[in-house]
């Protein structure tokens, strides 16, 4: 159902933010590192 196609779009959504923003903090605990 057109229900169901939107949950999972927003979980899809959420899932993807959470992964960016986990790569985002490593990114800056890389940078943090080096310099």
């Amino acid at each position: 159902t057109t229900k169901d196609n939107v949950e999972i779009a927003n979980e899809s959504a959420i899932i993807s933010s959470t992964v960016s923003d986990i790569a985002n903090n490593i990114l800056e605990d890389i940078k943090k590192k080096r310099f």
